[in-house]
């Protein structure tokens, strides 16, 4: 029973980020939160008095080391979310 509540969980993890990256095709352009958060990790600052640095320094990474295309920023939201629903599901059903 244990393996099949992971299989179910992996096929889960694989078409939630699946869907929701590339859902994000159909718009024309890069969300305003995405580029001010790119923006801000591109001057390597402590933090703003609107956010932390992490989210900036994540981002402006993500986009400058594996190429300048929207879609890689979709993509890095979706594979946090994956990192934090693994910490949920240890959590509760390991």
């Amino acid at each position: 029973m244990e393996g099949i509540k992971k299989r179910i969980f992996y096929i889960f993890l694989a078409l939630h980020v699946i869907f929701w990256t590339l859902l994000q095709l159909l718009r024309n352009v890069i969300s305003l939160d995405s580029m001010e958060a790119i923006q801000w990790g591109e001057l390597l600052s402590f933090g703003t008095n609107k956010h932390p640095p992490l989210s900036g320094w994540l981002m402006a990474g993500f986009y400058n080391l594996l190429g300048k295309h929207e879609i890689l920023i979709y993509l890095l939201g979706q594979l946090c979310l994956l990192v934090g629903f693994i910490f949920v599901y240890k959590q509760n059903f390991l």
